[in-house]
């Protein structure tokens, strides 16, 4: 399963970027973000336990999300956007929010979307 990662950030930089760029055409359809920044779902934990030795975590062996986006941008690339906050950057960004106390009762459902996407 693949996915694409992008910080929000870098997504609304990329609506400012299409618009100051004032790029149209007739599919004027663009992805936001970069093709580096496609990864199988379970590199992600393994990214995650470099950053945190102590992580534990677990393969299932059932896949309950069928999905998967192994998407191209090269569109929005050749005209040059960029992202400014790679995967592994906002990881790090996320663990030490973590770490200073940011995210209170991570187990509420508002940090869930498994259920609604089903």
């Amino acid at each position: 399963q693949w996915r694409p990662f992008l910080k929000v950030k870098d997504a609304a930089l990329g609506f400012l970027f299409l618009y100051e760029k004032e790029l149209t055409d007739k599919r004027p359809i663009y992805n936001i973000g970069s093709s580096e920044e496609n990864y199988q779902i379970i590199e992600i934990p393994k990214i995650i336990k470099e950053l945190l030795p102590e992580t534990k975590y677990e393969v299932l062996k059932e896949i309950t999300d069928k999905r998967t986006y192994n998407v191209s941008f090269e569109k929005i690339a050749k005209h040059g956007f960029k992202l400014t906050i790679p995967m592994k950057e906002g990881i790090k960004e996320i663990i030490a929010e973590f770490q200073k106390g940011a995210y209170e009762n991570t187990e509420d459902k508002k940090y869930y979307n498994v259920e609604p996407v089903r």
